[in-house]
């Protein structure tokens, strides 16, 4: 799918995206310990790549176990369902 991405100058990782079916996720993250694992702006492409609905967001999100970073991400769809996780 088509998509958009928006972030921050000189850093990867996107704040906001939505994609062509209407599928759009935000995220926010906060300091822990030192995670090793996939980078939050690898999910995200993948979710805006391949997501139709918040119910497929959620698939790509939960499917990755080791994540480098925490983060909260809020994900809507054209349908109006909404979620954070």
């Amino acid at each position: 799918l088509d998509y958009i991405l928006i972030g921050w100058p000189l850093i990867t990782a996107p704040a906001i995206g939505i994609n062509a079916a209407g599928f759009a996720l935000s995220f926010n993250f906060f300091e822990t310990e030192e995670r090793i694992g996939i980078p939050p702006q690898m999910r995200d492409r993948r979710a805006l790549q391949t997501a139709r609905s918040v119910a497929d967001g959620l698939r790509v999100f939960t499917e990755v176990r080791k994540r480098a970073m925490p983060t909260f991400m809020v994900m809507a769809d054209a349908a109006g369902e909404i979620a954070m996780a």
